[in-house]
């Protein structure tokens, strides 16, 4: 780990509220959550640029701040270290969820996947965390190799490379022929165009050409809403935790989703059907009017139809994985994913 230079950050530490009082200074009742920050990109930061690692109760909609740090990143090196203090006595058997961004000029553009965590005081260490670059600019360009569907975007002698739910920035590099890109300082990641072919390469696979078969920038809306269209999405994880429904148990208890050609948007949220109105734009997803029935069902079916809705009712961009699963992404970086 590299020396750091200079270190200035704050910390704010927003707790939920509970009865009582509780003594913050007893050791007994306090625990630290440990970790860094790490991206793979030699794009530099800009000034007065900031990470943002937080803790939220994902139990329940719009579920509270527990704790969150807020670090300076002028002369940090990476990886960026945190610590967050969390009170055992004001956590209850809630889902929690730790997420991290760095913010440039106010606006996010670099995450880290949602992690589960718990209030345990023997979790403590969370290892490194690699954060994935969020592209503001929309992907030009669809391609399918093999089973594999990636998007790619071009500006400046960079190719921004989508597979998955990862975003690989990728250098030009010179070539006899086409435009070949490849990962800095590792040339087993590459991108090799040719026309409306290329040739891909993650990590030492190689797949299958990649064929262009549209133009994403005039056709992408087209493309992404007749996969979405294409099937019935059964949801299968909200927000990294896993909930699809186990063999022989009942139909209606799994979370379900239907995206009409009528923009309109059906399905079943573990317990309530629901429907509402969805608008796709490259792969800009909203909804809009959701609203369903009003039955009662188990803690854990109406814990998951919560956070389903809220992160369907938030939900701001689509991606589709290696596995061709549906990832819905909300504004505060939540995830449903259906397949």
């Amino acid at each position: 780990m590299k020396q750091l230079t200079s270190l200035a950050f704050t910390s704010v530490v927003a707790m939920t509220a509970v009865s009582g009082c509780a003594n913050n200074n007893a050791p007994s009742e306090q625990h630290q959550l440990t970790g860094s920050l790490s991206y793979l990109s030699r794009i530099a930061l800009a000034p007065n640029s900031v990470a943002e690692v937080t803790i939220r109760d994902t139990s329940v909609a719009d579920g509270k701040v527990i704790a969150q740090q807020r670090i300076d990143l002028d002369k940090q090196q990476l990886p960026i270290p945190f610590t967050l203090e969390l009170n055992n006595h004001k956590l209850d058997s809630g889902t929690y969820s730790l997420n991290a961004v760095i913010k440039e000029q106010d606006q996010v553009s670099w995450r880290s996947a949602p992690i589960g965590v718990s209030g345990k005081p023997s979790d403590t260490a969370l290892g490194n965390l690699e954060l994935q670059q969020v592209a503001e600019y929309k992907f030009s360009t669809l391609m399918q190799c093999g089973e594999q569907r990636i998007h790619v975007a071009y500006d400046d002698g960079l190719a921004f490379l989508r597979l998955g739910n990862q975003t690989h920035t990728l250098d030009q590099v010179i070539s006899a022929s086409g435009a070949r890109y490849q990962l800095a300082n590792d040339p087993s990641t590459e991108l090799w165009n040719k026309g409306d072919k290329a040739l891909l390469k993650v990590k030492g696979k190689a797949y299958s050409e990649c064929q262009s078969y549209s133009n994403v920038s005039n056709n992408q809306e087209s493309d992404a809403n007749a996969i979405l269209q294409g099937s019935a999405w059964q949801v299968t994880n909200l927000n990294g935790e896993d909930v699809s429904v186990p063999a022989g148990v009942e139909g209606d208890s799994e979370g379900s989703l239907n995206f009409g050609d009528d923009g309109r948007v059906f399905g079943r949220a573990f317990c309530n059907s629901v429907n509402g109105s969805y608008q796709l734009q490259g792969d800009q997803l909203s909804t809009s009017q959701l609203a369903g029935t009003m039955m009662m069902c188990t803690d854990a079916q109406m814990k998951n139809e919560r956070t389903m809705l809220d992160v369907l009712g938030h939900a701001k961009r689509i991606e589709f994985n290696a596995s061709g699963e549906l990832i819905v992404f909300a504004e505060d970086g939540r995830t449903l994913t259906a397949r």
